[in-house]
């Protein structure tokens, strides 16, 4: 699986802001984003917010992603995040919390 590249040019783009602009699905074990010790497969999106900020949410991949943008797990850890979206530092630095 190709790693989605999220830059500060995509993140500064107006036309992104509150707007989904990757997703996919992935394990949910140490090479996916883990989060709970059930395994299975998650779903997961990208959303950018209004400030140039963004937040990775995830749920079961039973459920549509219209379902994980609005009432998916936010996602912390960093670590698991690079699993799935390749970036650097300062686009780390305006992770949503």
């Amino acid at each position: 699986m190709e790693k989605f590249k999220l830059t500060l040019e995509i993140l500064d783009d107006p036309k992104n802001q509150h707007q989904v602009i990757a997703k996919g699905e992935t394990s949910n074990d140490e090479k996916g984003l883990y989060m709970t010790e059930k395994g299975g497969i998650l779903k997961w999106v990208l959303k950018v917010g209004t400030v140039g900020d963004w937040a990775i949410y995830c749920h079961w991949n039973h459920m549509p992603y219209d379902y994980v943008v609005s009432n998916g797990d936010k996602v912390y850890n960093r670590e698991n995040i690079e699993n799935i979206i390749d970036f650097d530092d300062e686009v780390w630095k305006r992770y949503r919390y």
